[in-house]
C-alpha cells in the first residue's frame, strides 16, 4: 500500500500577482523647418524633430508627419539617435499659401507624443 506523500513538510501559499508596465509616452520637440519656402529657388527641404522616449529610445515605435492633404508619412532616424528627418520634395509644386505640418511619435504600448506644429 502507498503512503500519500507528507503535506505538512511544504506549505504554499497562492495569491493573485498584478504586473502593470508604468509606459510613459514618448516627448518630441526641437522642430527645425523653414518657415518659409521660395519654390523658385527650391522644391525640397530638410525638417528634423527630436524624439525621447522616458522608457528608452528602443520604445519609439515612429515619428510621424501629417501633411496638410491628410497623408501620414514617417520620419526616419538619423544614425539611432533622438533625431528624425525627412527630406520634403514639393513635386508637383503646391498652390501658394499658408500650410502648416503636425508630427507625431508613437511608442511600442501604442501611447503618442505630445503634437507639434
Amino acid at each position: 500500500m502507498e503512503r500519500e506523500p507528507d503535506r505538512r513538510s511544504k506549505q504554499y501559499i497562492l495569491f493573485p500577482v498584478t504586473i502593470v508596465r508604468l509606459n510613459r509616452p514618448p516627448v518630441i520637440s526641437d522642430l527645425i523647418a523653414p518657415s518659409t519656402v521660395s519654390l523658385s529657388i527650391t522644391n525640397t527641404f530638410y525638417i528634423s524633430v527630436k524624439v525621447i522616449d522616458p522608457d528608452g529610445q528602443g520604445d519609439i515605435k515612429s515619428v510621424l508627419r501629417f501633411t496638410p492633404s491628410g497623408k501620414i508619412l514617417p520620419l526616419h532616424a538619423v544614425s539611432n539617435d533622438t533625431i528624425f528627418s525627412e527630406i520634403v520634395e514639393l513635386v508637383p509644386p503646391p498652390a501658394v499659401g499658408f500650410y502648416l505640418f503636425r508630427f507625431c511619435a508613437v511608442d511600442l504600448s501604442s501611447d503618442t507624443s505630445n503634437i507639434l506644429d
